[in-house]
Formats: structure tokens, sequence, C-alpha cells
């Protein structure tokens, strides 16, 4: 297990290796699709606590750590929208 800033661990096995496919892809088209990087029930964990510490659509202010707190920017407000 690998410790994270918080109480919490993470599992040494929530991310999975890149393939050598994948590689290829993003040294030939600049990206690559990474289905599967990150296990399922890692990201509904992380899901759930960053929804706990920002509201249920990330509207909510927060504190980056340095008491300067940082809202949503009005162009990831006006996406939603649509």
């Amino acid at each position: 297990m690998t410790a994270t800033s918080d109480t919490q661990a993470v599992p040494a096995d929530a991310v999975r290796d890149v393939t050598d496919d994948e590689l290829q892809a993003l040294r030939r088209d600049g990206w690559a699709r990474l289905d599967g990087l990150v296990r399922p029930d890692v990201v509904a964990t992380l899901l759930a606590r960053l929804q706990a510490h920002m509201g249920a659509d990330g509207e909510k202010e927060v504190s980056g750590g340095y008491g300067v707190k940082t809202p949503r920017p009005p162009e990831a407000r006006a996406l939603k929208k649509k």
C-alpha cells in the first residue's frame, strides 16, 4: 500500500501498467486511450472523496491548502450547462 497525504491509503495495484500497444499509439498519434488504467473501485472511492470535499456537482469552493479559495472557472460552469 502507498500512503497518501491524508490517513487513507491507495492500493499498490490501483493503476495498471501501460501496454506496449498503448505506448506505440502515444508515439504515433500523440495520445493514447488508456481504458482501465485505474481500477473502477479506486475511481469510485476518489470520486466519493472529491464529491464529499467539493459537493456532488463540484461547485463548492475549496481551499487549496494555502488559504486560497479555488472556485470553478466560468468556462467550466458553462460546459456543464450545455
